[in-house]
């Protein structure tokens, strides 16, 4: 295949692979965010167990920097998706 079309192809894929390995990366507690001081905002945080084996600190709230790059990354893919016929006049 021509360089550009096998470009066109991976480039609308790539969010979708993003947004699986940060699934992965929720699953092992690594790459999390920022610790949340205040307690009267825990409804967008998460807490790991502490009888779980993960990378995170466990016992407090925490920003989950993973899942919201994964929505994110899903939505960039349904967008890509929606719009790949008007996109494809031309390679590249």
């Amino acid at each position: 295949m021509p360089l550009l079309r096998t470009l066109d192809v991976l480039i609308i894929s790539l969010p979708l692979g993003l947004a699986i390995g940060r699934i992965g990366c929720f699953s092992a507690g690594c790459c999390y965010g920022k610790a949340i001081i205040s307690d009267h905002l825990p409804w967008y945080a998460i807490k790991f167990p502490a009888n779980v084996n993960c990378f995170a600190p466990t016992g407090q709230f925490l920003y989950p920097t993973q899942l919201m790059d994964a929505i994110y990354n899903f939505l960039i893919f349904a967008i890509l998706l929606l719009f790949r016929k008007k996109l494809q006049k031309y390679d590249g």
